[in-house]
């Protein structure tokens, strides 16, 4: 049987687009991935970094060479900058993975609490507002409609004295959350 010039030549065309488009959209998929990738990486290392100075101070204090973390264990107030803090990981995170996004915030949540948690994702950070702390200053006069922040383990445990099992908690929960 004779082998058509013209079925050689159809076949190689075809054969030449195919593989021209199927090239084109798998390297538009890997570059796709490896920036996702990247964008991850740099988030991960990013939350490292700003975790990594309050867990050296939480760690500090636990060994009982900082005499105290800023907090009095009388004192009942609302800590906004638990809220500054929580919403800078937040932000963060949002750059990840939604696997790792979703780890992060089920460990802000048991850190800092699920209403603290709430208000950093509503209102985020306060970078760039002049008046910082009024959304604070509302939420302190402890109105019954608001969920009242605090309470969490990261309030809680910054409340004790040096050596305590909550600090201690405290210090293993934000390793793990440094290194999602």
């Amino acid at each position: 049987m004779p082998v058509d010039l013209c079925s050689v030549v159809t076949s190689g065309v075809v054969s030449a687009l195919v593989g021209g488009v199927v090239s084109w959209i798998t390297a538009r998929h890997v570059t796709v991935r490896q920036e996702r990738a990247r964008t991850a990486e740099q988030a991960r290392r990013k939350l490292a970094v700003l975790i990594a100075p309050k867990l050296r101070d939480i760690m500090q204090f636990n060994r009982g060479e900082l005499p105290t973390i800023g907090r009095r264990p009388d004192d009942k107030s609302v800590q906004g900058q638990d809220r500054e803090f929580c919403a800078q990981i937040l932000k963060i995170a949002s750059d990840q993975g939604w696997f790792r996004r979703r780890r992060v915030l089920r460990l802000c949540e048991r850190v800092f609490g699920s209403e603290t948690v709430e208000l950093a994702k509503e209102y985020g950070t306060s970078e760039g507002i002049p008046i910082v702390g009024i959304g604070d200053q509302i939420i302190t006069t402890r109105s019954p409609q608001i969920p009242q922040p605090g309470g969490g383990l990261f309030d809680r445990a910054l409340r004790k004295k040096p050596g305590d099992p909550l600090v201690r908690k405290l210090i293993r929960e934000l390793d793990r959350l440094s290194r999602c």
